[in-house]
């Protein structure tokens, strides 16, 4: 999984944008790349800007992809559960329906006998 970020480029350029506010141009450090233990492809991508703004949550973000290759880098990691459309990839509230509860048989049972 080293070689996916080599394309990267530190002057990749994209718009970080919240849903209320104004687009911020935000850079892409070289960094950026998949790591064994993020939950979303997206959260990947290591975001400096040149005012001091961090983007607190992931829920109301839109990121306008500049780059070609970053496009691809993200396309290719979405399985399609996100919307990713005109160049705009917009992350949904929950973890792109993943986060789905286990019922265990244990759970199941019981909510059946407590039913009747």
């Amino acid at each position: 999984m080293n070689n996916e970020n080599s394309d990267l480029k530190a002057s990749s350029t994209f718009l970080y944008q919240r849903t209320g506010g104004g687009a911020h141009p935000v850079k892409v450090s070289e960094h950026s790349g998949l790591r064994k233990n993020d939950k979303m492809p997206y959260q990947l991508l290591v975001i400096e800007t040149t005012d001091n703004y961090r983007p607190a949550t992931w829920n109301t973000t839109f990121v306008m992809i500049k780059d070609l290759t970053l496009e691809k880098f993200i396309e290719k990691y979405i399985e399609g559960k996100e919307e990713f459309k005109d160049g705009y990839f917009s992350k949904p509230a929950t973890s792109g329906g993943r986060r789905r509860r286990r019922s265990t048989k244990k759970a199941r049972k019981t909510r059946r006998r407590s039913k009747k």
